[in-house]
């Protein structure tokens, strides 16, 4: 493990995308998962002759080139593009007091969660600006240290 620049835990999509981007940026990565294969959510299996599919339920941000969206990132780094089907809204959650529909667009979000809880809205639209926040450090130190 002495050889390494970087380790990182699990081969799901955040990792598989933390550790590209990390080696693009001339970093040696070691990826290490406890599962059989990589991918996380992202593989598919065969059973009993039916083949099927366990990715991702949404995938947000990636027929979006301002994505923050970090497997947008390595196929913007790599110079790809996937086919993407967008659609909005991405779902529905249902509650007691109301479906919520779960849109891609921030802004459009919190307008529907404000139509639920105007509390709730004000808190996600502040816990939001904290992760933005975290993020443009986080941007600005890796950045930095390449």
């Amino acid at each position: 493990m002495k050889n390494f620049d970087v380790v990182v835990i699990g081969s799901g999509i955040g990792g598989l995308v933390a550790g590209a981007m990390l080696a693009y940026y001339g970093k040696k990565v070691v990826i290490c998962e406890s599962h059989a294969i990589p991918g996380g959510a992202a593989h598919s299996f065969t059973c009993q002759g039916f083949h099927f599919d366990s990715g991702l339920s949404f995938d947000c941000g990636l027929a979006d080139p301002n994505s923050l969206n970090p497997l947008q990132k390595v196929l913007e780094i790599l110079g790809e593009s996937i086919e993407t089907v967008v659609y909005d809204p991405l779902g529905h959650y249902h509650f007691p007091e109301g479906s919520l529909p779960v849109y891609g667009d921030r802004s459009s979000y919190l307008k529907a969660v404000s139509k639920l809880t105007t509390q709730g809205a004000k808190e996600l639209q502040q816990f939001q600006d904290h992760l933005l926040r975290l993020y443009d450090v986080v941007s600005k130190e890796f950045h930095q240290s390449l």
